[in-house]
Formats: structure tokens, sequence, C-alpha cells
């Protein structure tokens, strides 16, 4: 039987067993060990073993457990132990992974040199810091970019790697699907999207319908980040508040889009690095007040730079027609700095993923 083994490298190792029904995890680790091509020493068959997973059950299997045996009773196991429908649980399909053993202790772990397993080790770090498994302070996720830079990128260089070098970035984070009718009410999910970033400002992208949802410069919009209002529970999102303004039915009002997103705290120290580039660009430059009119917003710790002043109101009515696609808190002009209740209704700023 053919047999298809995820490492966390982004490789997969596919391997034929003369009796796979019956081969247990042991047999597998022995053999995924003695791979020539792995090259790892015969320590690595305690530092990892095998893991049946899938996007709603992750299972780290015993060494005897037969493998085979786990995925025809996968059903049965998300029937008891996942939180998802029963058609997302249909649709479920899980993958055999070679990953770090969960008993293997931590201070044997640290005295670990052999590079192939290391490598292993940092692929999986590197996957958790990613997925927000391992949260972490703003100085360690920049700490540990840089490292990750510089394993990609090779030396900094301070004249080829600025902003701008950096002006294709995306972000996976899901929205709310706006509510239209019972039906709509009963089947209501978020809708998942790729939020890029770039020097010029933030844009929301359907990435299933290829559609462009909404696209906001740096001088049109405010933003803040919320960490989840459960930080002990994995499943509660941190995410990022986007404000802007439109005209609606004749009145300008403001505009509050909420994405959730493990990655939200990398799109913030983003937009903060290009906003404080701005800010600067703007700062060197003879510009009169006139020009621009600084507004008091919601997330005034921000840009805060009032777009109105700089678009007519045809293209605000125009990019109210596409935000119907969206789920939106509204406030007017009048509304500006809401009340405290409405505030931290949005700043609760997590749900479930």
């Amino acid at each position: 039987m053919k047999v298809c083994v995820y490492m966390m490298t982004d490789l997969a190792l596919r391997m034929e067993i003369e009796d796979g029904t019956n081969a247990t995890v042991q047999d597998l680790v022995q053999s995924i060990t003695q791979e020539e091509q792995l090259r790892l020493p015969r320590i690595a068959s305690t530092v990892f073993t095998l893991w049946m997973s899938s996007g709603l059950l992750e299972l780290q299997l015993k060494a005897h457990h037969k493998p085979l045996q786990i995925r025809n009773k996968w059903s049965v196991l998300l029937a008891k132990y996942a939180h998802a429908s029963e058609s997302r649980q249909r649709r479920d399909e899980p993958v055999l992974s070679f990953k770090r053993n969960v008993f293997y202790p931590l201070n044997q772990e640290e005295r670990i040199k052999d590079e192939k397993i290391l490598e292993l080790l940092y692929a999986e770090a590197k996957y958790n810091i990613l997925e927000g498994r391992y949260p972490c302070d703003v100085t360690q996720y920049i700490m540990l970019g840089s490292i990750q830079a510089r394993i990609e990128l090779g030396p900094y260089n301070p004249q080829y790697h600025t902003l701008h070098f950096f002006s294709s970035a995306f972000f996976q984070g899901q929205i709310e699907q706006p509510v239209r009718g019972l039906k709509s009410l009963i089947t209501h999910q978020d809708i998942p999207v790729l939020v890029g970033i770039n020097g010029r400002g933030v844009y929301i992208i359907n990435n299933i319908q290829y559609t462009l949802l909404v696209g906001l410069k740096y001088e049109e919009l405010s933003w803040d980040f919320a960490k989840p209002s459960q930080e002990d529970n994995p499943d509660c999102l941190p995410c990022l508040f986007l404000q802007f303004r439109v005209v609606e039915n004749g009145t300008k009002v403001s505009k509050i889009l909420q994405i959730f997103s493990k990655q939200a705290v990398m799109m913030d120290a983003l937009i903060t690095g290009f906003v404080e580039e701005l800010k600067l660009k703007l700062s060197s430059n003879t510009i009169s007040n006139n020009n621009i009119d600084r507004s008091t917003t919601i997330f005034d710790n921000n840009l805060n730079i009032d777009g109105a002043t700089t678009r007519n109101d045809s293209s605000l009515s125009f990019l109210t027609n596409k935000l119907r696609k969206l789920t939106l808190a509204t406030f007017d002009e009048e509304e500006e700095n809401c009340s405290p209740d409405d505030l931290n209704q949005l700043l609760m700023g997590s749900r479930a993923s």
C-alpha cells in the first residue's frame, strides 16, 4: 500500500508499505527515519511521531496505533470530538504528518545539535507561530520575522531591503457575511479573504470569487488592532479594524470593517511601518494645513487623515455600492465619537474561527 506522510518542511514522503493495513505508527516512523534522502539520526524516532490532522481535529497517534484504522474511524472521531456541522465534518479530509512528539522532554530538545532534526523542529515552530498557536508579543514577532527574513533573503542591505522591497504582502483573514433573509441567517458563515497591504494602502480581496471588495489608501482610513477577548481560547481570533468615510443617502458616514485573523498583528505592524513612512514624507514637504484635514476619529492613535476632503461625492457613492457585499458598522458625522457601549461592542474584537 502506498502511504504519503507530510513533513513540516513542506515536503511529502511517499512510501510503499508491504502490509499497510496492519502497519503501526512505530513501523512507519522507523521507515521514515531510515529513508536515505532525509538523513535523520536514530534519535529522530523519539523526537518525532505521526499525527493524523485536519482542519477540525489533530491527533498524535500512539506507537501501537494503525494509521489506516484511525483513518477509517475518522468520521466517528469527528462526531465525538470536533466542533463543526455534519456537512463540514463530511468534507473533512485528514493527512498523516511527521511532527514533534509532545511527550519528548523540552530540556532534551534544547540539547539537540543535529541539523536535520533542528530543521524539522524549526519548520514546525514557524508554522505554529504563523498560526497564532505560540503567542508572542510584538518585539518577539519582530525578532522572529527578522530571523526568517535573514534565512529567506540573505544579509540585510539597507539600500535594497526598504519598505518598498516588501510591496506585495498578503495575509489571510475572514469577515462577516451580510445577512439577507432567513435562509442566509441559518447558513451564515464568515467569508475568507486576502488582505493585501502595500505602500499605498490596504485592499480586501475575495479570493474565492476573485473580486476586490474594498481598497483604501492610507490617507482615507484609520485602523486599530485588537487582541482576542479570550486570550486563553485558541479559537478566539484577534482582529484588525478599518475605519473610513463614504457618502450614504447624501450623508457622509463612517464605516468600520472588522477583519478576523491570526495574522492581524502582522497586518498592524506592516500598516504602521508604511504609515510612519508616509508621515515622514508629509512632514518633509511644505503642505498647507488647508490641503489636509486631520480629523479626530474613533481610532485617533493612528494616521487620521480625512480622505473625504480629497474625494468627490460621486466616487464615495460608487464605493458605497460595492460595500453592500460587506458587513459594516456605521456612524454618521455627529456620532464620530461614538458611545462607549457601541465601541466596546466592536472592540470585543474576536470570535471563534
